[in-house]
């Protein structure tokens, strides 16, 4: 009975250390392929956000420039606007400086990135 339930432990141990050493082998396998999809991802993303960055500032700078040129009848009107193109301009700086950063990031030093992505992961 022992060594029935001992060849039984044996042969579960040797399933499961054959199913580990298939998955390390399939994670080797895809983690270039895993590493370039998340570099492409995030560039991608970084692009996007500094794209959008600066077409706000630019259709921002329009617009305020053209409420400027109407006549405001209402004093908290001349107020409210600079304080809403200062404080959007400024909240869309910021996005733009961190969208530039991980870009910069990714096509200067990928390794770097990387290690900062895991480091936040674990």
């Amino acid at each position: 009975m022992k060594e029935e339930l001992l060849a039984e432990i044996t042969e579960l141990t040797e399933l499961a250390k054959n199913g580990v050493i298939q998955v390390a082998v399939m994670v080797k396998e895809q983690l270039p392929d895993l590493v370039q999809q998340i570099l492409t991802f995030k560039l991608t993303i970084s692009i996007i956000g500094v794209g959008v960055s600066i077409l706000i500032l630019i259709f921002g700078t329009i617009i305020v420039r053209k409420i400027f040129r109407w006549e405001v009848e209402d004093a908290d009107d001349v107020i409210v606007s600079p304080l809403l193109a200062f404080f959007g301009g400024l909240l869309t700086c910021v996005w733009l400086c961190f969208s530039t950063v991980t870009m910069l990031k990714i096509l200067l030093a990928p390794k770097l990135y990387l290690i900062e992505l895991v480091k936040e992961l674990l």
